[in-house]
């Protein structure tokens, strides 16, 4: 959900008397652009190198780099939306591009927070499948295709169904100046308040709990595992790592959206200031939020030694062709020395990586 839908001006009466809230809302707008910009300009990064390499790795039998795929496609597509919303910012909530650009921007921002979650989800419950298949062969053929195929047209139609309860509502509307809101025709609360319980229910809880409840179940396969070395297992902190992160990320938004909701049924429970309060934090919320798009490229991607390799072989192939033949000459002796070192470590730490890091499963 997008910051439009909740929008009141200070200079206007509360509902029982003038509001008195004080605040530099040029050194706020200033904050929130340089915020955006950052997460603009590094999501943006990272969210692209992730995208390009699992691209070149899309027709792998490994479900978790398709999800990993759709996932980055999720989150880059969040982040091309977020220039909008500086200027929306910086221009104190006017909206000058169109009716289409108000709409469609918000469709795709909120489309892609609903399918970045989904993929996540699927994407750990496959993980833990894996870790209890152990060192067996995954089953891969035609009907296991069309599954991984059906499952991932059901989460994009999903999140398209979710993301237009809301746009269907978006609007824009010249009051002083042009903004672009949301506006039902018919019980504005009513129609709120269902689509933050819809949008607590969909994005965080049941995601948050299926998200935590099988990182923990694929913590303890791992360390029952006896294909995991003990010195290895240390790294299953990570997994309740991913749970955290996710947690922190979306926690505070959805607690701010609940408050949001009770002004709106009960308007004299708090005051201004404190309405005040919350429209702003929703605000710098939202950013917070937005910093799960950095974050699960590092910890799914960035932080996987399978990921990290393919990496380099996609730069190594576009490198030119005598840059290579040079440092090939030089490396030439020590390849045989280090050949025998990897081999040896390498099927101790094939299992190890595999339950941790969601992309080395399979790959």
């Amino acid at each position: 959900m997008d910051d439009h839908h909740y929008h009141h001006d200070n200079s206007s009466e509360w509902l029982f008397g003038p509001c008195n809230y004080n605040a530099d809302y040029n050194s706020r707008r200033i904050g929130l652009f340089l915020v955006h910009l950052f997460l603009f300009v590094g999501g943006l990064v990272v969210n692209a190198v992730v995208v390009w390499v699992n691209w070149r790795r899309r027709h792998s039998r490994n479900t978790v780099i398709f999800c990993l795929l759709n996932m980055g496609v999720s989150d880059l597509m969040i982040l091309t939306m977020v220039p909008f919303y500086m200027l929306d910012t910086i221009l104190d909530h006017v909206w000058l591009w169109g009716e289409f650009l108000c709409r469609f921007s918000n469709l795709i921002f909120v489309l892609n927070i609903y399918s970045s979650s989904f993929f996540l989800v699927y994407m750990t419950v496959e993980r833990y499948l894996t870790v209890r298949r152990g060192s067996a062969p995954k089953p891969w053929g035609v009907s296991e295709k069309r599954k991984r195929t059906l499952i991932c047209a059901g989460l994009w139609t999903l999140s398209l169904f979710l993301s237009l309860l809301e746009t269907v509502h978006v609007q824009v509307l010249d009051w002083e100046e042009p903004g672009c809101y949301i506006v039902p025709l018919y019980d504005y609360v009513g129609w709120y308040t269902s689509l933050s319980v819809i949008f607590l229910l969909f994005q965080f809880l049941g995601p948050a709990a299926i998200i935590v409840t099988f990182n923990i179940l694929t913590a303890r396969a791992v360390q029952a595992s006896p294909e995991v070395q003990g010195g290895s297992s240390k790294n299953v902190w990570l997994l309740h790592v991913y749970s955290l992160v996710y947690i922190i990320c979306w926690l505070p938004i959805n607690v701010n959206l609940l408050l949001m909701v009770v002004d709106f049924l009960e308007p004299t429970l708090f005051d201004c200031d404190t309405t005040e309060h919350l429209i702003f934090g929703y605000a710098v919320l939202q950013a917070v939020s937005l910093l799960h798009s950095i974050a699960n490229p590092i910890l799914y991607s960035l932080l996987s030694r399978s990921f990290r390799s393919h990496l380099i072989r996609a730069i190594v192939q576009h490198l030119p062709k005598e840059a290579l033949a040079t440092k090939g000459t030089l490396n030439h002796g020590n390849s045989a020395a280090q050949g025998e070192g990897a081999t040896n470590g390498g099927k101790a730490r094939e299992m190890s990586e595999s339950s941790t890091s969601h992309s080395d499963v399979d790959s």
